[in-house]
């Protein structure tokens, strides 16, 4: 069963997606400290939309070495690989954009301090906003302002603006109904989520499908 979206969680996913591309953008990796083959529109490069693709597909087009990172959250191979079993979802389903903010989600979620401070149960923000830096390479570390990475990356945002809606997305969460309760994202072990239980955020029940530790 596919994990659930979550409302509260959207307006961060956009403010992350608007440093990282669309659901169809892409690139091919570095070549001598730059990104090649960057576009938004993965059809002029694969000859489809990442959309049209199977999740399958996309591991096939990585595994040749014609994509790198893919979608809105510009996830890379062995990230695809190792989080698709917290996502719930299976090779076969669509990279469409409903699962693709499922990826989003399970990034998220699988970052611990920051899954733990949006949700209340940390109250160590800048372990946060670094778990967020090195999770995306548009988002800054708190430490520096500059990319967690290298390698032709760039952050695309200050530590102020990222602050604030990381602050916005904990109150959405807490606010309307917030990780507690029974077998909720409170409840999980110190070493990651699951392995299979419920989340409960924004007042609504999730199915935690697999544990993921990072």
């Amino acid at each position: 069963m596919p994990i659930a979206l979550v409302p509260a969680l959207n307006p961060l996913l956009a403010f992350i997606a608007s440093g990282e591309g669309g659901y169809n953008s892409m690139n091919q990796g570095t070549s001598g400290g730059r990104i090649v083959g960057s576009t938004h529109n993965a059809a002029s490069k694969l000859g489809k939309n990442l959309t049209d693709m199977t999740i399958g597909e996309v591991m096939s087009f990585q595994a040749s070495k014609q994509l790198f990172a893919a979608g809105r959250y510009q996830v890379i191979p062995t990230t695809l690989r190792g989080i698709l079993p917290l996502t719930g979802l299976t090779p076969a389903d669509r990279f469409d954009q409903k699962n693709q903010d499922r990826f989003g989600i399970a990034l998220i979620m699988q970052r611990k301090p920051a899954w733990d401070y949006l949700t209340g149960k940390s109250n160590n923000r800048e372990a946060a906003l670094l778990a967020l830096a090195k999770e995306w390479a548009s988002l800054p570390d708190p430490r520096t302002g500059n990319s967690f990475y290298g390698s032709g990356n760039k952050a695309q945002h200050g530590v102020e603006e990222v602050t604030r809606a990381v602050e916005q997305a904990r109150a959405a969460l807490i606010g309307s109904g917030g990780a507690g309760g029974p077998g909720g994202a409170g409840a999980a072990s110190a070493g990651g989520i699951g392995p299979v239980g419920l989340l409960v955020a924004a007042g609504v029940v999730y199915l935690i499908v697999r544990g993921f530790r990072r």
